[in-house]
């Protein structure tokens, strides 16, 4: 099936994902699943409601139970499923694509990411089968509000900032969901763009790859002469730096400079990039005592090997 990618599961809503294939995606995942204990969310896309609702039905047809968390960003599910120690998440979401598209993400125990090498090719497997299974004892479906404790871990971090004027595109998605109240804590001057929650993307794409995506950010940085500028994408696991110019920062020295502001002193502790990194991040790391993982491309390959070496920060280009 072509909706089955190497790290999740997307297509054209209802063309080639309706809920139809939701259910019998949910009730095959659960099936593949070592565990009763299932957390689910949804991101704000139009389709996402009904594809959970689907979504849910397939589960708890198997007997195990769901956990539905409602609104939330990837990093917000990856979190709760970690943090209160489910067997399994999913989201509802397209990430980054454009509007006609939705999806799943799918990970195990400690967020460990589900890819088709690693499960959804068994899940393909048994839903063009119709290999589905229907439990005696249907399984149980709770709610849960994990927003303001997702909020309290993400400002552990926060450290001693520096009040600087920032410019943050929520591209109309999940950024505009948690950003809020993080930023209510923080020091600063933000000037925000595109916070309403809107599935059809009336702005912009989700995509902050695409050049003409930041054409607004840039300009806005300018204007109000701003130290820096952020944009997110749909799902808000994805987001880009420019700098006071309008001009990109590209992801890989983000790593670099992240690891030279916050990891210095910490000598011998391992940070993970990936192949296309450049040679002068790798330098950097190496000049602050930390040592370099280099691992193939892909979030799913890098969060798996950040376990594996026990590295202690990792950066994608």
């Amino acid at each position: 099936m072509s909706i089955f990618k190497a790290y999740d599961i997307r297509g054209i809503y209802p063309e080639e994902l309706d809920e139809g294939i939701a259910k019998k995606i949910g009730n095959c995942f659960s099936q593949i699943i070592d565990g009763r204990s299932i957390l689910v969310s949804k991101d704000m896309r139009e389709s996402s409601k009904p594809l959970l609702k689907a979504l849910i039905e397939g589960i708890l047809e198997t007997g195990k139970d769901v956990t539905d968390i409602g609104l939330a960003s990837t990093p917000m599910m990856n979190f709760a499923v970690g943090r209160f120690g489910y067997d399994a998440g999913i989201q509802v979401t397209a990430s980054h694509n454009p509007k006609e598209y939705n999806g799943f993400k799918t990970v195990g125990r400690e967020t460990i990411p589900i890819g088709f090498e690693t499960g959804l090719n068994l899940v393909e497997e048994k839903v063009e089968k119709n290999q589905l299974i229907k439990s005696k004892d249907k399984g149980k479906r709770v709610e849960k509000n994990v927003l303001f404790e997702y909020i309290d871990y993400v400002l552990r971090f926060k450290g001693d900032i520096k009040p600087i004027k920032v410019v943050i595109d929520a591209s109309n998605g999940m950024a505009g969901y948690t950003l809020p109240s993080i930023l209510e804590e923080l020091p600063g001057e933000f000037k925000r763009l595109f916070f309403d929650m809107d599935g059809t993307f009336p702005n912009h794409e989700s995509n902050p790859l695409v050049e003409k995506n930041l054409d607004t950010l840039r300009k806005v940085v300018i204007e109000e002469e701003a130290n820096l500028g952020v944009i997110f994408d749909g799902d808000a696991d994805r987001c880009c730096y420019v700098d006071e110019l309008g001009n990109v920062i590209r992801p890989d020295l983000i790593t670099g400079i992240i690891a030279e502001e916050v990891l210095v002193g910490k000598k011998g502790e391992k940070i993970l990039i990936d192949v296309r990194t450049s040679w002068a991040v790798k330098e950097l790391i190496e000049e602050i005592g930390c040592i370099p993982e280099r691992v193939q491309v892909g979030h799913a390959y890098a969060r798996r090997k950040l376990r594996e070496v026990n590295a202690i920060l990792g950066g994608e280009l």
